[in-house]
């Protein structure tokens, strides 16, 4: 099975939100976690007034755009986060980088 590469580039995502407050969540996981109870989880961490746009990009991963960089800093100083028994690592966007890097 060919990995999933995904490139983190520009300052906007594809719908014009800015990218520079954003992070990415990857869950350490044996297996493919359920995406519609692993987004609900995440929802309710952050509401959408803290974290606008929750997205999926892959298998256990996902990008979280905060609403500003306070925000953003403040999850990444609470993680590591722990969703239904599994570790949730969150890595700052960098321009360029590939997600399967987190």
């Amino acid at each position: 099975m060919k990995d999933l590469e995904i490139l983190l580039g520009g300052s906007e995502g594809s719908d014009g939100r800015s990218t520079r407050f954003m992070v990415i969540g990857k869950i350490i996981s044996g297996k493919i976690l359920y995406r519609k109870r692993e987004l609900n989880i995440l929802r309710n961490i952050w509401s959408i007034e803290i974290a606008p746009m929750i997205r999926e990009l892959g298998a256990n991963m996902y990008s979280i755009y905060f609403a500003n960089e306070i925000l953003m800093a403040s999850a990444m100083e609470e993680g590591p986060w722990s969703l239904m028994r599994h570790c949730m690592v969150l890595k700052e966007r960098e321009e360029g980088a590939v997600a399967t890097e987190v």
